[in-house]
């Protein structure tokens, strides 16, 4: 994708036009309606818990429980589509992949978290009505992987019906260190990298977490086990180029689309050359730490975001 022109017009410029949403994500109607005592939902309705979300606003815990308290009463739920922001892409390569399957939707997310992603999945692959779908879900943090379990059973989804796997994705199968630990406040675990230490890996955010030796499986593994893939989702903190290219062949073999978060500029770079090498389209290659024109506008882009399509599938 070759990104538009940004708008040079300020913000503040009143006769600013907002930008146009992805007709996909246009031509569908933001879920409203009354949520139960300690719910979220997005703008698709998939539910998720109220205690995840630790916003910042105070500067101890007890402070964020009193922000969130007032979403444990009952209330409506009016929600908007997307903002455009840094997931806005990813909400895009989402909604293409779901449009483009044909009978049947297989995705997978690497560092899953809750799930959110296989769930925005399957909440627009009901929306079509003529989908089955697959949702494959590698997550190595213990209580986030409970939670995505929790929250696939309420948004009503048999976790026995789908992968969700509790492990690392990694370049060699067997056992990993693991950052673990601070899972309501902290979303940045991952594998120990050598000469990556815990002050780049997790900032400020530091007491609390620990290293574990935690089970690891190769994306070739687990491509293995699904003769067809549609899209993989993929935001696993640094280990991206390492895991993409000790199973290149079978990525190109298998997978329809692919959105990865990079985190390195080196990551970045290798990606795009794995990539490319392997004959794929690029529809969307934005640089992390810096502020890009998209088709949406400008958006910040913390981390590296970059969307492939294989060629051999895109009919």
């Amino acid at each position: 994708m070759t990104a538009a022109p940004a708008d040079r017009r300020s913000c503040d410029d009143p006769s600013a036009a907002a930008p146009a949403h992805h007709p996909l994500i246009a031509a569908i109607e933001p879920w409203r309606g009354w949520l139960r005592p300690g719910e979220f939902t997005n703008w698709l309705g998939v539910r998720s818990g109220a205690a995840m979300w630790l916003d910042g606003t105070g500067p101890t815990l007890r402070d964020h429980w009193r922000h969130l308290r007032p979403y444990y009463r009952r209330r409506y739920a009016d929600n908007s589509r997307p903002d455009f922001n840094e997931e806005y892409i990813e909400w895009v390569a989402l909604a293409e992949a779901v449009a483009a399957a044909h009978k049947h939707f297989v995705m997978i997310e690497l560092g899953a978290g809750w799930g959110r992603w296989l769930l925005n999945a399957g909440a627009l692959a009901r929306l079509r009505g003529d989908l089955t779908f697959q949702l494959v879900g590698v997550e190595a943090e213990p209580r986030h992987y409970r939670w995505m379990r929790r929250h696939f059973r309420r948004n009503g989804l048999r976790p026995s019906d789908h992968g969700l796997i509790r492990a690392a994705i990694a370049a060699r199968a067997g056992r990993a260190s693991f950052y673990v630990g601070r899972a309501v406040d902290w979303w940045g675990q991952c594998l120990v990298i050598p000469g990556q230490g815990l002050r780049e890996v997790a900032g400020r955010v530091r007491r609390g977490i620990r290293i574990k030796r935690v089970p690891s499986l190769t994306l070739v593994d687990l491509l293995a086990r699904y003769p067809y893939v549609d899209h993989i989702d993929s935001d696993i903190q640094g280990a991206e180029l390492e895991v993409f290219a000790a199973a290149a062949e079978e990525v190109d073999r298998r997978v329809r689309s692919v959105f990865v978060e990079a985190h390195r500029p080196q990551n970045e770079a290798g990606l795009r050359d794995l990539f490319r090498g392997l004959g794929w389209v690029n529809l969307a290659d934005y640089p992390g730490g810096e502020t890009s024109p998209t088709p949406f506008g400008p958006i910040a882009f913390p981390d590296g975001a970059q969307r492939w399509v294989n060629p051999r599938f895109m009919s």
